[in-house]
């Protein structure tokens, strides 16, 4: 990718890293932490109010071009994906975050995303929680 452009230089070609879902795979944000990249993508349907059923996962890997796996070992483009946030009542739908990179050291950053508050009406809302890794790697929201 060009660096001033943010397109596919000329002559080389997009990585593949995920499959497509029945209901669809976007929203996505890749980060590193330590010696792994990270790929979250939301999943399911967005922008349905309180009948939405979008959630998000996450694979790593330790090169930005994949291949991503889960938790389970199972490569993102055979349908793998860790959990990072889905539906918790009052929150419905959450997704199409961003990962914001704390401070050097501190080893918490900032997950960012949308969800429809279920107390409100489906309202859009904007959320933040921290986010942490466990000892192996694998980040976590608080």
């Amino acid at each position: 990718m060009g660096s001033s452009t943010g397109f596919v230089k000329q002559g080389e070609q997009p990585v593949h890293l995920a499959n497509d879902r029945p209901t669809g795979i976007e929203g996505s944000c890749l980060w590193k932490n330590g010696k792994y990249y990270y790929l979250a993508a939301s999943l399911e349907h967005c922008c349905f109010g309180l009948q939405s059923t979008y959630r998000v996962v996450y694979d790593r890997s330790t090169n930005p071009r994949g291949p991503f796996v889960d938790k389970a070992g199972t490569n993102l483009l055979n349908g793998g994906g860790s959990e990072l946030i889905v539906t918790h009542f009052p929150m419905i739908g959450p997704g199409n975050g961003f990962v914001y990179k704390g401070q050097p050291g501190k080893n918490r950053d900032i997950y960012a995303y949308h969800y429809y508050d279920g107390l409100n009406g489906g309202h859009a809302r904007l959320s933040i929680n921290y986010m942490q890794y466990t000892d192996d790697g694998w980040p976590y929201l608080y």
